[in-house]
């Protein structure tokens, strides 16, 4: 009992025989919740599991809030009976006395039970720990430790390598958990015991089961379903998925109809991708050359106008090989926006249709349509050497193949009319050629489901599988990737694919916070993916095995306010993220350090800015990466942007040309880097 308290039954001293009684009842519960019992199991705690699930610390700051008010009003009763104040203002405050002292009771026994359960989990796995820190050890000191700069604090370095020791060994603690008994079973992405109120998810194929309301948020249990974070993001990417594959459900059999033994699908490697047949070497003379342009352009708010043109200019080198070696007529074909699968006029390519005019100072034929009877008679009727521009081909549902209503309901395109549009738009060419890569990874109708018998890539096409081949399959070394992104959960695929195959992985953005609260680090209110969280320790034993030199920031930029104008200031790893504050960016420290490790490789490969750049105060870590990466360029390295925000880093310094390649395809360069096979680069015809 505190001081206060005991100064206040010392001057108590002669109240009468009852409220004596009282108060050492209070006092007994008091000294209940600071048991030595509790006190040793939360001492023997290491802080990485202290603070890994976020747990103790939350009933840990609901005890202490129910023992200062518990203080309180103690005193306020003894003050109370010593001043004679009125019995009904006494009895209330000894009423909630009894409450609070209640609560205190229930919540030291539920800090043991969570404290002693996890002291146990350590003792039972301490040997496995000790057995495999001599295998771990000197791979761990090659390249596991976060930042390159050496702690000079010897015991944060102790620490935090014990830290990445237990982690290291991940694999071996799983096996002695599953050994446990029945009743010491977990749940929760925190994977502790149950105790406390808890929701259990909906999903009967969730891993997680149950959750603690502490970990996901919530105070009171959720009235109604309830599904979790993690199954709602499964559910998500599988209804995208499901949309591919129905999307594409058919493309076996239209394979089979085509009388071409180059159709069967290649095998999902980068080298073989590199062997898919290009526009050079098919034949184009008096054909209908139908292409698959990327014309999703960004149009100004004020103006409507087009605000960079660069995927139009990006499309003219295929455009004019193809009428410049005897084309009958080029078809161009492009969705843009998202019109939901109905005409739009904020989304009609008209617009594209006048640019190209400019570009080529040739007159273009634009359809109202992109397919129909009078599309097919426009195309055949056109001149020799026309250029053909279809209206947005996701003014159909059958491109797509589902759309939204105004509820946000899913509707799905019926599977009869999708082949009715892929049919018609077959009939508007004699050869196919695919230059939009930013749409390769989606199975929709323009993309695979073109029946004609030769499927040729485009130059823009062309030039991507050619630089991902070379990087993924023969890169030169050092082999560097820097991965960013808000989270791991997002990129693990990812970071697991480019584990097998670089030197070293920068890992940066908002993936970086979660990263190191995994080491104990306070994070704040950073971004923080619970789901990616499970994930860590998985990764960091995986790069120590493959001897993979990982690279965390040991330095934040952070604010309280997520905004360019915010105060802001840079904390250093061992200070940690204070409560209320975010990291928005890299610290300098970090910055040289990345930058160091980009001039020593020849290889880079960058997917993921280091910080909110969208505003510039927070913008200078990526920039800084970018300038190393320049400077990595012009010393004969080979440097390529995966696409997405970092191409936008990219593209707002104006230094496109500075770099050895800047993909055009956020999500297709993403899902080739994972190693997933592209829906719209498979379909095209192999070289015999």
């Amino acid at each position: 009992m505190t001081k206060r308290v005991e100064k206040g039954v010392e001057e108590g001293a002669d109240l009468p025989d009852e409220i004596h009684d009282d108060f050492e009842h209070i006092n007994d519960l008091w000294q209940e919740v600071y048991s030595s019992n509790v006190a040793k199991a939360t001492e023997q705690l290491p802080a990485e599991v202290y603070r890994s699930g976020g747990l103790l610390n939350q009933v840990t700051r609901v005890q202490r809030e129910n023992l200062a008010n518990l203080e309180k009003d103690t005193l306020g009763y003894i003050r109370g009976r010593l001043d004679n104040t009125p019995p009904t203002h006494t009895s209330k405050l000894l009423y909630q006395l009894g409450n609070y002292g209640t609560d205190a009771q229930r919540l030291s026994e539920e800090r043991v039970s969570i404290a002693t359960s996890l002291r146990d989990i350590i003792a039972r796995n301490i040997k496995l720990i000790e057995t495999g820190i001599e295998n771990q050890q000197t791979e761990l000191q090659i390249g596991v430790r976060p930042g390159t700069q050496p702690s000079h604090n010897e015991q944060l370095k102790k620490e935090r390598d014990s830290r990445l020791r237990s982690r290291a060994v991940r694999e071996e603690q799983e096996r002695a958990e599953k050994e446990k008994k029945e009743d010491d079973e977990r749940y929760c992405f925190c994977h502790q015991v149950s105790f406390g109120d808890m929701v259990g998810c909906d999903n009967e194929q969730c891993p997680y089961q149950w959750f603690h309301l502490a970990c996901i948020g919530l105070e009171d249990a959720p009235n109604g379903d309830f599904v979790c974070s993690f199954c709602q993001q499964q559910r998500e990417v599988g209804e995208s998925k499901d949309d591919d594959r129905e999307n594409g459900e058919n493309e076996d059999s239209q394979k089979n109809d085509v009388n071409d033994s180059s159709n069967t699908p290649a095998t999902p490697n980068l080298t073989s991708l590199a062997s898919k047949l290009n526009i050079t070497d098919i034949d184009v003379a008096e054909k209908r050359v139908l292409i698959r342009c990327d014309f999703n352009v960004p149009l100004d708010k004020k103006t409507g106008q087009i605000s960079n043109p660069a995927r139009i200019v990006g499309a003219l080198p295929t455009i004019k090989y193809a009428q410049e070696h005897g084309a009958k007529a080029v078809v161009l074909m492009s969705h843009m926006g998202r019109p939901d699968g109905q005409p739009n006029d904020k989304y009609s390519l008209k617009i594209v249709a006048d640019e190209l005019e400019k570009q080529l100072n040739q007159k273009i034929i634009f359809t109202k349509d992109c397919v129909g009877e009078e599309v097919e008679k426009t195309v055949n009727s056109a001149p020799k050497g026309s250029i053909v521009l279809l209206e947005n081909l996701r003014f159909h549902i059958e491109e797509e193949g589902s759309r939204k209503d105004a509820d946000g309901n899913k509707i799905k395109a019926d599977q009869a009319a999708v082949d009715a549009f892929r049919q018609q738009l077959t009939k508007l060419g004699d050869v196919y050629v695919n230059d939009a890569f930013g749409t390769a990874h989606r199975a929709h109708s323009s993309v695979s489901g073109i029946k004609l018998d030769t499927r040729a890539a485009g130059f823009l096409v062309k030039k991507e599988l050619e630089y991902f081949a070379k990087v993924i399959e023969a890169p030169e070394r050092p082999f560097l990737a820097i991965l960013g992104g808000a989270k791991v959960s997002d990129k693990i695929q990812l970071i697991e694919n480019m584990l097998t195959k670089v030197d070293s992985l920068i890992i940066c953005g908002g993936m970086a916070y979660t990263f190191k609260k995994a080491e104990g680090m306070a994070i704040g209110d950073s971004l923080f993916d619970k789901a990616g969280f499970e994930k860590v320790g998985d990764i960091m034993a995986k790069a120590a095995k493959n001897n993979v030199k990982i690279l965390i920031p040991s330095d934040y930029v952070i604010t309280q306010e997520f905004s360019n104008d915010g105060a802001n200031k840079v904390v250093k790893e061992s200070e940690g993220i204070p409560d209320k504050w975010e990291g928005l960016d890299i610290g300098p420290d970090s910055a040289a350090a990345f930058g160091e490790e980009i001039k020593k490789s020849k290889t880079i490969l960058w997917n993921g800015p280091a910080g909110v750049f969208e505003f510039p105060n927070y913008a200078k870590g990526s920039n800084a990466l970018l300038e190393a990466s320049i400077e990595a360029q012009k010393n004969g390295s080979n440097v390529i942007i995966g696409g997405g925000d970092t191409a936008t880093v990219v593209a707002k310094a104006g230094k496109e040309d500075a770099l050895a390649h800047v993909s055009t395809g956020g999500g297709s360069s993403l899902e080739l880097l994972q190693g997933d096979v592209l829906p719209g680069v498979d379909y095209l015809s192999e070289r015999k």
